[in-house]
């Protein structure tokens, strides 16, 4: 999925909490939420933006709690 290419390459050259990364990655969370079957590696992408987004704008920004949220799913 087009959506998934290149996170990681942000993340090694911005590290994990830029805004960037954050951005990039809910992004691709937003796109793979809409899969009928999210993979083991959606999983994975979309606890690293819950990650990148509490740190880069904390718990109670309104991304942060919608990441959290596509987790529990």
């Amino acid at each position: 999925m087009i959506a998934t290419r290149g996170y990681d390459h942000f993340i090694q050259r911005l590290g994990i909490g830029s805004p960037e990364v954050t951005r990039r990655l809910y992004i691709a969370c937003k796109c793979l939420s809409r899969l009928p079957n999210p993979t083991v590696s959606s999983k994975d992408i979309m606890k690293l933006a819950a990650e990148s987004s509490i740190i880069s704008h904390g718990e109670n920004h309104l991304m942060s709690k919608y990441l959290r949220d596509l987790l529990v799913l």
